[in-house]
Formats: structure tokens, C-alpha cells, sequence
């Protein structure tokens, strides 16, 4: 997708219904792949990793959660970003990330152990897809329009 949007990176109807289509496309997919994991988390666990590890079914399915925002919210988004040249914002999001991550990961850890993790990993997941998502749109709106 990088050379299309690339290419057009000023052509703000373009861009704007391309990205809704691949929101669209990606969206559908990720989430089918993240039900899909949800509903089949023991049998998954249990095949790969055997039937010792299904304590890890609730973390399991919190990490499916989690890829369908990143997979869906976050990775688009901050690509498309980079077609837009905007590099700086995806470097601000990344310090803010990680710190966020920490923090969450310093306070979830201690009391919840695994599942505090994949909570973590959750929030900072959904807080980079707004970021994200937030950031590419107000970049999106103020390209002019190439008729």
C-alpha cells in the first residue's frame, strides 16, 4: 500500500477513500482472526502449547483483543503516516507509548501477574489506535484537494 498512498499523498479524496476501504478490509479480517482466537483460545493453547498452559486462556484472549486494535488502529494508521512524511508524530506516539507502557506494566504486573500484562498491553494498544487514528485524520483533512 506504501507506493499508492505515497504517490498520492496529496490527493486528499484519494487518500481519504483508500484508507477507508483498507480500514474496512483490515478491520473485517483482524476482527474475524481475533473472534476466531477468542472463541478457539483452549484447543489454540492446547494444540501449541499443550493442555498445562490453558491458565493462560484469559491472557490469551485479552492478547487477541489487543491485536485486532493493534492490527487494525495502530499499524495502519502510523504507516500511512509515513506516507504523509510525518515521521515526528509516530516518534512522539512511540516515547509517549513507551512510558504509558511502563507505567501500566509497573501498576497491572504486581497484582494481576499474566492478565495485568496483556491488560498493559491492551490499554497502551488502544491508546496508541486513538493517537493514531486522531493523528492521521487531522493530517488527512488538511491536505488540499487534487481534483
Amino acid at each position: 500500500l506504501y507506493p499508492y498512498f505515497a504517490r498520492n499523498k496529496n490527493n486528499r479524496k484519494w487518500v481519504i477513500s483508500k484508507y477507508r476501504q483498507v480500514m474496512l478490509y483490515a478491520g473485517v479480517g483482524n476482527l474475524l482472526i481475533a473472534l476466531a482466537g477468542i472463541v478457539l483460545a483452549e484447543p489454540i493453547i492446547s494444540i501449541i502449547f499443550g493442555a498445562e498452559y490453558l491458565d493462560a486462556r484469559s491472557p490469551f484472549r485479552i492478547m487477541m483483543a489487543s491485536y485486532f486494535i493493534s492490527g487494525t488502529f495502530c499499524g495502519i494508521p502510523r504507516n500511512l503516516l509515513v506516507t504523509q512524511r510525518r515521521l515526528g508524530i509516530n516518534l512522539i506516539t512511540g516515547i509517549i507509548l513507551a512510558v504509558l507502557s511502563i507505567v501500566f506494566n509497573m501498576l497491572l504486573i504486581p497484582r494481576l501477574g499474566s492478565i495485568g500484562a496483556a491488560v498493559s498491553y491492551l490499554l497502551t494498544m488502544v491508546i496508541s489506535g486513538v493517537m493514531s487514528t486522531i493523528a492521521f485524520g487531522i493530517i488527512i483533512r488538511r491536505i488540499h484537494i487534487d481534483e
